[in-house]
């Protein structure tokens, strides 16, 4: 017994340094062959035969354990027929390499759990399936395999899959990434509820990770990720999507080496991502060049619209470096690292991290970025996130907290927080102008640029230290430094404040200066104050009594 704890510590001790660099071969240790006795009563080789344990342990083992999985499911339910989700207990897969010649459909309520901990690859524990295969499917009452049944069965709805590493055998490393990905070979498809824990998904040709319950086939809401590398997969790294895909939550994904975006959500009503690192995303046929501009694919209609007529589904990245020509027959994938793009989904992405040339990332509807999504080696893209008509998105080059980008090509471009800014706005379309939005001390001041003689409005706070002019501050107050139009854009007339007449600038008749220093004025019994000039004639002349006239008030005295 000693000899197998020593043992497996050492396969707990090893691995990969890190998800970013090709596998590398496996290494697998030897192990000794535990005895009947030492197999506990929950353990997996309970129901393979001992002749197969050797094999298994050095990975060389061709015996589909789908029946052995099956033969425990339901000798440890609580109860294995009758109510369609029933309890079971927990499998044990002690470290070793177990093939399954086909899908693996978990029709319990169970825990699978291996020997391992933490993300990294090589695991303990690992499950095995052939090229081209649908890997584990943790199916509802009424679905075998993600298809519907009737009438209904058991369900696997609420199982946890623990410190497992599940791989494909397709032929995909870090440039072998398929323009055609298989849209049913994934590595995990929950159609119910689940929890993966610590479990690594590697080298399957569709997604590594499948959400996807939709219109009563299955029902996946509430579903949990916590950890885990996803890989080597030729559609996405992650994926959910449905009506029935929606409240569930992941955190700290580690996804590399994806043919199209990394994690692509596209549920319902959204879910949760709590830091997912994505890195070589993109690797497949995400992008097409159309009109002499290159677009990036943001929505699986992409086949069906031509680029350029809809930029919440191609989005444009000017002149960049051509991608092959738009052919509606080619198999495009949504393309980015981090996307949220369901039409009501509330999807909320907190302090993301992208890298390593994953390019562009998106949300649209109501999806909203929270934090960081910068890394090592941005994007070639002018910015790393693009949301639109979001709630929110992240420019990291400017430590903004969120952003918003026109449809119309991107010209408009909002952050909040950016450069210690509230909300700034840019409209690249009009020479970059920057309206801004931020706190001065205590107060709010709205300016072009971030300069203070080019400010708008400021709103003074309880704490000011704004007096206009005054022996005290001048809290709750609203100054136009610049003057304001009032009237409407069509016929508004202009208001300011100056100390004399205006000499240089063009006008309006109607518009109007407050004088800032009036003195009383005239011979005495006619004596007035100029309370103001009011413009009389249209045009960049400034002459007395021509362009303007004084506005007095007599005095009394």
């Amino acid at each position: 017994m000693k000899a197998i704890v020593l043992a497996l510590m050492g396969i707990l001790l090893g691995g990969r340094a890190s998800a970013k660099s090709p596998e590398a071969p496996q290494v697998v240790p030897h192990v000794e062959v535990p005895d009947a006795e030492a197999v506990g009563v929950n353990s997996i080789l309970r129901y393979i035969p001992k002749t197969q344990w050797a094999a298994i342990r050095t990975c060389k083992s061709t015996y589909d354990v789908r029946t052995a999985e099956a033969r425990a499911e339901t000798a440890i339910s609580i109860n294995p027929s009758g109510f369609v989700y029933p309890q079971a207990g927990e499998i044990d897969w002690p470290a070793g390499c177990y093939y399954f010649a086909g899908p693996l459909s978990i029709k319990h309520s169970v825990i699978e759990r291996g020997v391992g901990q933490g993300q990294v690859l090589d695991s303990a524990t690992i499950w095995m399936f052939p090229a081209n295969s649908l890997g584990v499917v943790i199916d509802h009452s009424n679905t075998t395999l993600g298809r519907r049944i009737s009438p209904p069965t058991t369900s696997g709805a609420g199982t946890l899959i623990d410190a497992i590493e599940i791989k494909g055998s397709s032929s995909l490393d870090s440039s072998n990434i398929p323009n055609s990905p298989d849209t049913t070979s994934h590595g995990v498809w929950c159609v119910a509820r689940c929890e993966l824990r610590d479990v690594n998904v590697t080298r399957f040709a569709g997604d590594c990770v499948h959400i996807v319950a939709n219109g009563g086939v299955g029902n996946a809401n509430d579903f949990r990720v916590e950890g885990g590398i996803f890989e080597f997969c030729g559609r996405y790294g992650f994926y959910a999507q449905g009506s029935d895909a929606n409240a569930g939550m992941t955190i700290g994904m580690d996804i590399a080496y994806t043919g199209g975006a990394g994690l692509y959500d596209f549920s319902f009503l959204g879910n949760t991502h709590e830091a997912p690192e994505v890195a070589e995303s993109n690797r497949g046929l995400t992008e097409a060049s159309y009109a002499g501009k290159t677009y990036l694919c943001l929505k699986p209609t992409c086949a069906a619209t031509t680029p350029g007529t809809n930029n919440f589904t191609w989005y444009d990245l000017g002149a960049e470096a051509q991608a092959p020509a738009f052919n509606p027959a080619n198999p495009y994938v949504v393309g980015g690292a981090i996307v949220a793009n369901g039409a009501n989904g509330r999807t909320i992405i907190t302090n993301g991290y992208t890298e390593g040339g994953s390019g562009l990332s998106d949300t649209q509807g109501a999806a909203i970025l929270l934090g960081g999504l910068q890394g090592g080696g941005i994007t070639s893209h002018s910015r790393d996130i693009q949301a639109n008509y979001g709630i929110g998105g992240v420019i990291t080059s400017q430590n903004g907290f969120g952003s918003v980008v026109a449809a119309a090509g991107g010209s408009v471009e909002s952050t909040i927080g950016a450069h210690g800014k509230w909300i700034s706005t840019t409209n690249a379309g009009q020479g970059g102008d920057e309206l801004g939005f931020h706190w001065v001390g205590p107060d709010v001041r709205g300016d072009w640029n971030g300069l203070d003689g080019r400010a708008q409005w400021l709103m003074t706070g309880l704490e000011t230290r704004a007096r206009f002019g005054r022996a005290s501050t001048q809290p709750f107050a609203m100054d136009f430094p610049r003057g304001a139009f009032i009237g409407g854009p069509a016929s508004g007339r202009w208001l300011g404040a100056c100390s004399a007449m205006p000499t240089t600038g063009a006008f309006a008749a109607g518009d109007r200066c407050l004088n800032t220093a009036p003195r009383v004025m005239g011979a005495s019994g006619s004596r007035y104050t100029i309370t103001g000039w009011l413009r009389i004639a249209t045009g960049s002349g400034n002459v007395l009594n021509i362009d303007w006239v004084q506005m007095r008030a007599p005095t009394g005295t």
